[in-house]
């Protein structure tokens, strides 16, 4: 009788109201881990080119990148999606060795991702990145003993260290990439 006047989730809410849940208590102030992170953006025109390509690949692992930094988190899974100008929508995702939310590891698992894309559309009308499998603490990583430091590494986390500390101080729209602003001036 419920189910027909409350719909398919009738039950549930008489199971909720009636104070039998089977979720987790979560502590005062606590908040839950998000499943994803992801931003999407739709272009005034297709994009073709490979630098139109790469630069709006640039500015959304930026952004997915900034925002899971702010939140302290890493991402363990990149996804793109692609729709074309007959609004097809593709989608192809990877899991990463090694969680990450430093921007060029993201925006270069995107471009690795977008290169490799099967039955990929020739121009773009909309590009979305997502990163999930989310945790609060960094994966370890398995290292070998022949590999050498990780250079780029520290000096990639330097980078979005500064980056952020500036954005946070005078606004997101100050810092941008080289790549991203050529872009706009060619317009």
């Amino acid at each position: 009788a419920v189910s027909r006047l409350l719909g398919k989730n009738g039950l549930a809410l008489v199971q909720y109201a009636n104070g039998f849940a089977d979720s987790n208590v979560t502590p005062y102030g606590q908040k839950d881990v998000p499943k994803s992170i992801s931003h999407g953006m739709t272009f005034e025109h297709d994009l073709v080119s490979r630098s139109e390509i790469t630069a709006a690949l640039r500015n959304l692992s930026d952004m997915v990148a900034f925002r899971l930094r702010r939140k302290a988190l890493y991402a363990g899974v990149v996804k793109l999606e692609i729709k074309d100008p007959r609004f097809q929508v593709f989608s192809h995702q990877k899991k990463l060795a090694n969680s990450t939310n430093l921007t060029d590891e993201i925006y270069k698992t995107a471009l690795d991702l977008y290169d490799n894309f099967p039955n990929r559309p020739t121009s773009v009308r909309l590009f979305a990145l997502g990163a999930s499998e989310l945790s609060a603490e960094r994966q370890s990583e398995q290292l070998s003993l022949f590999d050498e430091p990780n250079v780029n590494k520290e000096r990639g986390e330097k980078l979005d260290s500064a980056i952020d500390s500036i954005r946070n101080k005078y606004g997101s729209s100050l810092v941008k990439y080289a790549s991203i602003m050529n872009q706009k001036n060619e317009r």
